[in-house]
C-alpha cells in the first residue's frame, strides 16, 4: 500500500463523517497559561505567568510570542479578552490593565491610579469595545472596577456585601453586569451602582464558579465544589434549574458558549471537559489527549474551542474528517497543492488540470463555492474566517481562511 503524504486527504465520493477531537497545540512556552480569547476561528490570544503572552492568526496550527514592552516589572497575567480582531486587553495581578487597538502589535497601560490599593485583580470582561469590569480582592475584602470608555479610566464599583471570593464576571451591555460569589448570583442594571442578589441555588457549603450570561433571563453558572456535579441555568434570574444528567465528579470551574444551547464546561482540577448542545438536558463527557489543570476556556461555535492550563499547555477543539474511499484504493489519490493556506482573498490550486469543478466545503460538510475554473485561481474573499476543504475530483485538502 502506498505511504500517503501527511498534507493528502485520501481520494473520497463524499464526506460520510464530520467529527470533532482535541489536539494538543504547541504553545512554546511552559508557564501557566491563565486566559484564552478568541474572537473568530483563526485569530486568538493567551496570556499567563512570566510576562507570557501568545498570538495565533491560524486557530493556533502556531503560536508565537507577543511582547508587550511597556511595563518594566515582571507580570503575572491572569486574563485576556478581545472584543473584535484588533482590540484586546490584558489584565495582571496587581492591577495593570494593557491595551491593544493593533492586534497585539502595539500595548498601551491604562490609567488604573483610581483603584484600590494593594489588590490582587483576577478577572475581566468586556461586553463591547466601551465597556467592561474587572475584579480582585484587597485586605479581605472583594473588588469590583469599571470602565465605561474602553479602559482609559477605571472607577471603583461599590460591592458591599460579604463574600469571600467573586468567582465570575459577565459584562452585558452598557450597563448590565451579573456577578457570581460564594453561593449566589448578583447582578445590578445600572453599572454597579446598586446590587440585587438571586436565591442561594447551593447548599452553603458549596461555591460557584464561573459564569456566562446572554442577558438576565438567559445565563448559566458552574458549581467548583468536588463531588458536586451541578450546573445551573436561569431562566428569569431569580429562578435557576439545576443541569445534572451525565455530568460527574464535580469541581466544575470554567464554562463558555456561544448560544443558549451550546455550553461548555471544564473540571478545575482534572481537566475533564463536558459540553451540551440542548441547553444542559443533557451533557456528554469530551475525550482529552492529555490531564492538566484547566485554568480557562473558549467555545466559538459548534467546531471550535480552546482550553488553556498548567505547563504551557493549549487543546483546541477541531474538525476533523473520516473519508469513503473511491474504489477502497489509497493509491489513486494525487497531490493537490494549494498555496497561500492560510489565505485571504484566492488561492491557487496546482496539479488540478484543466476547465476543473471545484467545490469548498465547511467544517458542517455544507458546499459554500461551487464553480468551474480555468486558471487554477480561486476567488474566497466572500468566506468568513475558519476552515475549509477544496474538494476537486473526490479529493480534499484542507485550508484556512484568514
Amino acid at each position: 500500500m502506498k505511504k500517503l503524504f501527511f498534507t493528502i486527504i485520501t481520494t473520497i465520493s463524499t464526506i460520510s463523517l464530520i467529527a470533532q477531537t482535541w489536539v494538543q497545540q504547541t504553545s512554546g512556552v511552559v508557564s501557566n497559561l491563565q486566559g484564552v480569547s478568541f474572537v473568530n476561528t483563526t485569530n486568538g490570544f493567551a496570556c499567563g505567568a512570566n510576562n507570557t503572552v501568545l498570538k495565533t492568526t491560524n486557530g493556533g496550527t502556531n503560536w508565537s510570542t507577543v511582547t508587550t514592552a511597556t511595563i518594566g516589572t515582571p507580570l503575572n497575567f491572569k486574563d485576556v479578552c478581545f472584543t473584535n480582531a484588533t482590540t484586546g486587553w490584558l489584565l495582571a495581578d496587581f492591577g495593570v490593565v494593557l491595551k491593544t487597538t493593533d492586534a497585539g502589535l502595539t500595548w498601551s497601560p491604562c490609567n488604573t491610579s483610581s483603584l484600590t490599593p494593594g489588590g490582587t485583580w483576577d478577572k475581566m470582561h468586556f461586553a463591547d469595545a466601551n465597556n467592561g469590569f474587572i475584579t480582585g480582592v484587597a485586605n479581605f475584602s472583594v473588588l469590583v472596577a469599571r470602565t465605561n470608555d474602553g479602559g482609559a479610566t477605571w472607577n471603583n464599583v461599590p460591592f458591599t456585601t460579604s463574600v469571600s471570593a467573586i468567582t465570575g464576571i459577565q459584562s452585558i451591555g452598557t450597563n448590565s453586569v451579573m456577578i457570581a460569589a460564594d453561593s449566589k448570583v448578583y447582578y445590578s442594571a445600572n453599572s454597579g451602582s446598586t446590587w440585587s442578589v438571586s436565591a442561594a441555588i447551593t447548599s452553603t457549603n458549596s461555591n460557584l464558579g464561573e459564569l456566562k450570561a446572554f442577558d438576565f433571563s438567559n445565563a448559566y453558572v458552574t458549581n467548583r465544589t468536588n463531588g458536586n456535579s451541578v450546573v445551573y441555568r436561569s431562566n428569569i434570574f431569580q429562578t435557576w434549574n439545576t443541569s445534572t444528567s451525565g455530568l460527574t465528579g464535580g469541581g466544575y470551574n470554567n464554562i463558555d458558549a456561544f448560544d443558549n444551547n451550546n455550553v461548555m464546561i471544564s473540571n478545575i482540577n482534572s481537566g475533564n471537559i463536558h459540553k451540551t448542545n440542548n441547553g444542559g438536558i443533557s451533557w456528554t463527557q469530551e475525550t482529552l489527549p492529555a490531564t492538566f489543570g484547566v485554568n480557562d476556556l473558549k467555545y466559538i461555535n459548534s467546531s471550535a474551542a480552546w482550553i488553556v492550563g498548567s505547563g504551557g499547555t493549549i487543546l483546541a477543539y477541531t474538525s476533523s474528517l473520516t473519508p469513503t474511499l473511491l474504489n477502497g484504493n489509497e493509491s489513486s489519490t494525487k497531490l493537490i497543492n494549494i498555496y497561500p493556506n492560510p489565505a485571504q482573498n484566492s488561492i491557487t490550486l496546482k496539479n488540478i488540470g484543466d476547465n476543473k469543478l471545484v467545490e469548498v466545503v465547511n467544517t458542517l460538510g455544507q458546499v459554500v463555492i461551487k464553480q468551474n475554473i480555468t486558471n487554477e485561481i480561486l476567488n474566497v474573499s466572500n468566506l468568513q474566517q475558519g476552515v475549509y476543504f477544496v474538494k476537486i475530483d473526490g479529493k480534499l485538502v484542507k485550508f484556512i481562511k484568514e
